[in-house]
């Protein structure tokens, strides 16, 4: 399952609860709109916070990634000027690996 369903089901059953709690409520109106209004500011932050840490994984899982290519992209020059030099050792030739 997806975070996109899990997010979605989660707010469906907030907005679910909220009406319930409204028809069935046995404060008067004021009261039970503030509580709603807490209730749904609750939900609010805790979905922000889930998002944001779902952006910093994100964030972090592509530096993570970004960190990896740059290891391996140094590691393969690494190789190739070893392969160079083994190969001028072995031939004599000077060779250039730019283009």
């Amino acid at each position: 399952m997806n975070s996109g369903k899990v997010l979605f089901g989660v707010f469906a059953g907030a907005v679910t609860g909220v009406t319930l709690g409204i028809l069935f409520a046995p404060n008067e109106g004021s009261k039970t709109r503030k509580q709603i209004s807490k209730k749904v500011q609750d939900y609010l932050d805790n979905l922000k916070c889930k998002f944001d840490d779902y952006v910093q994984n994100a964030s972090d899982t592509v530096e993570d990634v970004e960190k990896e290519g740059k290891n391996l992209a140094d590691k393969g020059k690494a190789k190739v000027e070893e392969l160079k030099h083994e190969l001028e050792n072995n031939t004599g030739e000077k060779i250039s690996t730019k283009s």
